[in-house]
């Protein structure tokens, strides 16, 4: 069932965060536009202690488009990066520079705001392969998507989203803004 905000089941206090919505309120350039959007839906959810549940998967797609967004960011700035170019991370190359050093405290900062503003619990469930129901979840979304309603159908919660290939899912609840 999609819901939308603010018409949500009272009983509604399990949430899972689609990536897109962590970088819109917490990533580097905040989409301000989906920041307004979501605000009430994340205000809602931090204040009321409801259970945040997040996978390492969008953990990781979550940090890595950060680094990326910001070492784009910061090395266009400095004229490191042409116009036409994209930022591209190598570990030889940027590991050791003073704007990755930078990027990394940012992380820190913001994985830190994360654990104090939500009641986040990290999902670590044993992942079981069904190679017929994966290929057949395949046909809708991707992957990374088919873990996170994984992670949402195995807790019983609901995902924060506006990807279509999950509001579109009908084995969990969704919620957008």
């Amino acid at each position: 069932m999609h819901f939308t905000w603010p018409k949500l089941p009272a009983d509604c206090n399990k949430f899972v965060f689609d990536t897109n919505v962590l970088i819109y309120m917490h990533g580097f350039q905040i989409n301000t536009k989906h920041a307004r959007r979501y605000a009430p839906v994340i205000e809602h959810i931090a204040s009321s202690k409801s259970v945040v549940y997040i996978d390492k998967i969008v953990l990781s797609e979550f940090i890595n488009r950060y680094i990326n967004s910001s070492m784009d960011y910061k090395l266009r700035l400095q004229g490191k990066l042409a116009k036409d170019e994209k930022f591209r991370f190598n570990k030889n190359i940027h590991r050791n520079t003073p704007e990755y050093k930078r990027v990394l405290q940012e992380i820190k900062s913001i994985l830190f705001q994360l654990c104090t503003t939500y009641n986040i619990k990290l999902h670590n469930e044993n992942f079981y392969i069904d190679s017929e129901h994966i290929t057949n979840c395949l046909n809708d979304m991707e992957f990374n998507d088919y873990l996170i309603m994984s992670l949402a159908k195995d807790v019983g919660a609901t995902i924060v989203t506006n990807d279509r290939d999950l509001i579109g899912c009908e084995e969990v609840n969704t919620l957008s803004a």
